[in-house]
């Protein structure tokens, strides 16, 4: 097992990038073209759960936590979904068992983001969603990139946001 590069971390990372992540996380579920209420949502790269008070909010059946990381999964344990120390680019999970997948400022740290992108697809069931967010370029302005089985074609949402349908078969990315 590699070490755990955010060992000690959590509680930092917890009032710190959590005052930057927070609110794109919650515009990222406010955005979801699926009905969240009752559903099962996937978390990857959880941290310390910057999306699961939204997932809370928006009313969903259950969340799962994953991450690499075991110290920013087991912060405030307490008052956290379950969660499982896993790699995205391997997830632990058989295919087409989450209504949704998220996965927030994790796919800009992978050396092969379009594979993690893929296997988080792979474990969400025709319909569903997959939302993301990454850093923009230069570091700037984050963008949301959500993928929905849902509408069947592209579609902009406020120029932010691309909608694309999610097939086992392809997962293909169009820009807003």
């Amino acid at each position: 097992m590699n070490a755990d590069r955010y060992a000690g971390a959590a509680a930092g990372w917890a009032s710190g990038a959590t005052l930057v992540y927070a609110p794109v996380a919650a515009l990222l579920v406010a955005r979801t073209p699926i009905p969240l209420a009752g559903a099962r949502v996937l978390d990857v790269g959880a941290g310390t759960g910057v999306c699961e008070a939204p997932l809370q909010a928006a009313g969903v059946a259950s969340v799962v936590a994953a991450d690499l990381s075991h110290d920013m999964l087991a912060w405030n344990r307490a008052n956290r979904p379950p969660g499982v120390v896993s790699d995205v680019m391997r997830l632990p999970f058989p295919g087409l068992v989450f209504d949704a997948g998220v996965a927030s400022f994790v796919l800009n740290h992978l050396t092969d983001p379009v594979w993690g992108f893929v296997e988080l697809a792979r474990v969400v069931r025709p319909g569903g969603a997959v939302l993301t967010t990454r850093n923009g370029a230069g570091g700037g302005d984050s963008a949301l990139v959500i993928v929905s089985g849902g509408s069947g074609g592209c579609e902009s949402l406020e120029g932010c946001t691309a909608a694309v349908p999610l097939s086992m078969a392809s997962a293909r990315c169009c820009r807003a």
